[in-house]
């Protein structure tokens, strides 16, 4: 397929980011990371120590961090950011 007009194909392709926010859904994290694998490049989850009432939660995550999830697609740089502010 040609391109025509002042649009150019990109040099190096363009990188594919997915976030998402966690609460205890490690199945459908499971689902969406093995339908999605062969899309996207990186995973931002963000999952708090609080649910959205107020009351405190384990980090799921954190607790099986070397789960099966993200054996097959293992992030490329793994970044923890802990003790956001309660709000």
């Amino acid at each position: 397929m040609e391109i025509t007009g002042s649009h150019k194909r990109r040099v190096t392709p363009r990188k594919i980011v997915n976030g998402l926010v966690l609460n205890h859904e490690l199945d459908l994290l499971e689902i969406r990371v093995n339908e999605l694998r062969d899309s996207v490049d990186y995973y931002v989850i963000v999952e708090a120590n609080y649910t959205f009432f107020g009351t405190r939660k384990p980090l799921h995550l954190t607790i099986q961090h070397e789960c099966r999830v993200f054996e097959r697609a293992r992030a490329q740089n793994q970044t923890r950011c802990n003790n956001l502010p309660k709000l």
